[in-house]
């Protein structure tokens, strides 16, 4: 299902984006297997090479580590703590869906504005927050009667801390796609498409970074 659902949001790419690169001719008679596994090598080999590169893959590596651990968990921690009704929880994808487009989207913008090695750390940042909105939802809701006299479902509450999370989610990974980019040479440029994609299934994709 998954596979699926990214073939079709592909589909503009491959229609509209138009290739601005220029044809290169690949030795005759070489398997494209034994090109690819050859450049990797190169790859790896030169990596001493990049040093700010590395230590950024190195952070990108722990970030989306703890990034998916927290997207697992935080369903099994609405379940068993928040104690959302089934509704709530499918609010709670759709919500964290459309965030985190529209944190890719956003910070995308913010980034063509300010540093890119600044907003990256922004939505690292971002990220924390969402963190303890999610630790202490519980809490900020017998907080919100204690002041204001008002009864706010944990669970509702929780959709909040949603929001956050899908906001850091789509600003932390196309801000940290982003500064690959901007620290991969250009004759590697290919190689850090590749790691941004590869990010999840680390460290086995890490060999091609660079």
């Amino acid at each position: 299902m998954q596979q699926r659902f990214f073939l079709i949001a592909a589909i503009p790419t491959f229609v509209w984006l138009q290739e601005r690169g220029q044809r290169r001719s690949r030795p005759e008679k070489v398997p494209l297997l034994r090109l690819g596994v050859d450049r990797i090598r190169r790859t790896w080999q030169e990596m001493h090479h990049f040093h700010d590169l590395r230590s950024l893959l190195v952070s990108i590596f722990f970030a989306m580590s703890g990034i998916y651990i927290i997207i697992a968990f935080s369903f099994i921690y609405g379940s068993q703590v928040i104690g959302w009704d089934d509704h709530v929880r499918v609010l709670m994808f759709v919500t964290v869906q459309i965030t985190a487009a529209v944190g890719a989207i956003g910070f995308g913008w913010l980034q063509t504005k300010i540093a890119t090695k600044t907003t990256y750390i922004i939505t690292l940042t971002l990220w924390l927050v969402a963190i303890l909105a999610i630790w202490q939802t519980p809490a900020l809701a017998a907080l919100s009667h204690q002041l204001f006299a008002v009864e706010w479902q944990a669970q509702y509450l929780f959709l909040v801390a949603g929001v956050l999370a899908g906001l850091s989610l789509g600003a932390s990974q196309s801000a940290g796609r982003a500064l690959v980019g901007v620290l991969t040479p250009r004759s590697k440029a290919a190689d850090s498409l590749v790691s941004g994609e590869c990010q999840p299934s680390w460290p086995q994709c890490s060999v091609s970074l660079g």
